[in-house]
Parts: structure tokens; C-alpha cells; sequence
């Protein structure tokens, strides 16, 4: 080889080097770096049968990494011997490459969708939870009765954060925790709550941890819009009166917290000895019995007015009013087919 060929073949190997060099400097951040080029947060579906080709297609396109080849060369050096799951992913945060294939290939990066609601209580959202198979589950009713100091300035002394966990559909990587999950829906709440309790009527009697006790048994009793407001007065008046409210979810939920609930709504049932069971005890309950959504808190605030004391189901999705015990005692007659006083 001439002197001239050897100079241009040296020339060449340089030319490479530093094209190599130059890529590895551009490309180096893309591969180690954190990363996030969307707003927000993101959902990303990666369907069954998905190369890591594919998937890694599917994360540049949505912003989740910042070129493909990061994901390739990452997965093929250090988590050839994993598997992608397929479904729902969840990212709301910048993430290396390598953070993003650890979600993939990990059953805990799946997304988790949660829906409380209006009116679902502890209980309620443990069984959704279960359904979804979600491995926190058996503990977060012990975490909902031990983080009562996310609502301690709202509720001093709250047995739970029951009524604080507001009602909507939550999205969350499965491997969340249950702190996490709690204080996602109570800061939904207070985003919700608060606008309202700061416009409160002048001279509004009710303490917050009143507003949303009431608020959650009008929630339970009706869930057609326009009887809210009229349910709401009906409790109001007959607390003005020493009345018992006799609200049958409340029996209902007092069995529930104690682990008794077997669906049956005998005597024995009714007349649960319990300080959330408003057949035997006045006034509202301790706390909620479930969760309410804005409409049920607006009825609360609206203080509207009216003389009924008594109201009964009329078997389509609406009540009977009535101001007297004989006008209500005909009414449950007529729709209930039996005596029976609320």
C-alpha cells in the first residue's frame, strides 16, 4: 500500500472515530437521561404481542423517551431476559430510558383506574380496589383511618378520611401506594370543597365535618338532583325538632364498619346500638357514612327551605314529601304497601 492510500485509509478511520464520537455525544443524554416531552401526564397503551421494536415506536411517538434506539439498545444490553407486559401504562414524570423499560417489563408500571362514586364509602372503593386486582388493597381501609392528619385542619379528630375522598375516576401506576392514593382524592377534594365552603351563606350554622356528614346521607338517599335540596331541609328540620333522622343507610353503614352487614333489614338490623345508626341515636352521625359529590354538598349549602318532615320512596327513583305522620304513614301505604315510619 502506497504512502497515499495508507494517509487516505487513516483519514477515513479518523473520519469515523469522530463521526462516532460525535453521535455517542449527541445521542449519550437521550440514552441515560431523564426524559418527558409531553404535558401532564400520559396514558400509553402497549398492546399484547408488542416487540420491544414496536414498544419502543409507540414511546417515541407519545414523548416517553426521546428516540427509540435508547429503549432498543437498553432492553437488548441489560433486559433481554424480561418480558413486556401489554396494557395501560401511566407516566406523569421525566424518566430515563432505563426507568421506562423497568415499567414496562414490571407487572407494578400497569396503570390502575380508579372510580369512586357518589356516595361509595370506604368499604365501597376496598372492593373496587380488590376487583382490580390491586395488591395494596387489604391495606388501605388502615390507611384511611391512620392519615386523618390530611384532613385534621378540616375534621380535628376524624375517625377516617371517610367523606373526604372525593368522587371521580383516578388514574394511577399499579405499583402506588396507598398514602399516595389517599392523598390524590383528598386534595381532589379540597380543590372542590373549598370554593364552595368559602362562599358559604352568612351565618351558615354548619361546621364542615357537619356539611359533609349531611351532605353523604342525602347522597345515599336520592340521586335525582332536584330532591336534594328538599332531602337536605328534611334532616335540617327534624334536627331543628330533637327528631331521630332515621336514615336507613346509616344502619346500614354501622353494621358495614363493624364487619356485621348481611343485608338483611329486619328490627334487629334497624335497631343496631351504634353511634352512626340514626335510629337509635339524634343528630347526625360522628362522621360520613360515604363520600358525596358537589351536587349533594351544594344542596347542603343552599339551605333551602321547606315544612316536610317525612319522605318515602316512590319505587321510581323519587320520593314522597309529606309535613305530618298521617300524610306520610298514607304515603308509605300507598307506595310501600306497608306502615312503616321513617
Amino acid at each position: 500500500m502506497t504512502v497515499t492510500k495508507r494517509r487516505f485509509a487513516l483519514s477515513i478511520l479518523l473520519l469515523l472515530l469522530l463521526t462516532a464520537v460525535v453521535v455517542v455525544i449527541v445521542l449519550l443524554p437521550s440514552f441515560t437521561s431523564p426524559f418527558k416531552g409531553y404535558e401532564g401526564e400520559k396514558v400509553v397503551e402497549i398492546p399484547k404481542g408488542t416487540t420491544i421494536a414496536g414498544a419502543a415506536r409507540i414511546l417515541e411517538r407519545e414523548g416517553i423517551v426521546a428516540n427509540r434506539w435508547s429503549v432498543r439498545l437498553i432492553f437488548r444490553l441489560r433486559f433481554r431476559n424480561r418480558s413486556l407486559h401489554a396494557g395501560e401504562f401511566l407516566f406523569d414524570q421525566p424518566l430515563s430510558p432505563e426507568e421506562v423499560i423497568r415499567r414496562l417489563t414490571s407487572e407494578y408500571g400497569l396503570l390502575l383506574t380508579l372510580t369512586v362514586k357518589e356516595g361509595e364509602n370506604l368499604f365501597d372503593i376496598v372492593d373496587t380496589l380488590k376487583r382490580a386486582d390491586w395488591k395494596g388493597s387489604d391495606r388501605f381501609l388502615e390507611a384511611a383511618q391512620k392519615r386523618t392528619d390530611l384532613i385534621e385542619d378540616l375534621f380535628p379528630g376524624a375517625p377516617s378520611l371517610e367523606g373526604f375522598l372525593f368522587p371521580d375516576t383516578y388514574r394511577f401506576a399499579r405499583g402506588v401506594s396507598p398514602d399516595k392514593i389517599l392523598e390524590t382524592l383528598t386534595l381532589h377534594f379540597r380543590k372542590r370543597f373549598l370554593p364552595l365552603w368559602s362562599h358559604r351563606p352568612e351565618g351558615f350554622p354548619l361546621t364542615v365535618p357537619e356539611v359533609v356528614t349531611l351532605s353523604s346521607l342525602v347522597e345515599k338517599e336520592t340521586a335525582v338532583a332536584e330532591e336534594r335540596p328538599l332531602i337536605a331541609s328534611v334532616f335540617r328540620n327534624r334536627l331543628r325538632k330533637k327528631m331521630l333522622l332515621q336514615c336507613d343507610p346509616t344502619f346500614i353503614y354501622a353494621l358495614r364498619k363493624d364487619g356485621l352487614w348481611s343485608g338483611k333489614t329486619g328490627s334487629k338490623e334497624i335497631h343496631y346500638d351504634s353511634p352512626y345508626n340514626t335510629y337509635v341515636q339524634r343528630g347526625l352521625p360522628p362522621g360520613p357514612i360515604g363520600n358525596p359529590g358537589e351536587e349533594a354538598l351544594k344542596a347542603v349549602f343552599s339551605q333551602t327551605e321547606s315544612d316536610y318532615l317525612f319522605f318515602v320512596s316512590q319505587n321510581d327513583g323519587t320520593h314522597r314529601f309529606s309535613r305530618t305522620l298521617e300524610e306520610h304513614n298514607r304515603a308509605v301505604y300507598r307506595f310501600q304497601k306497608r306502615k312503616r315510619v321513617f
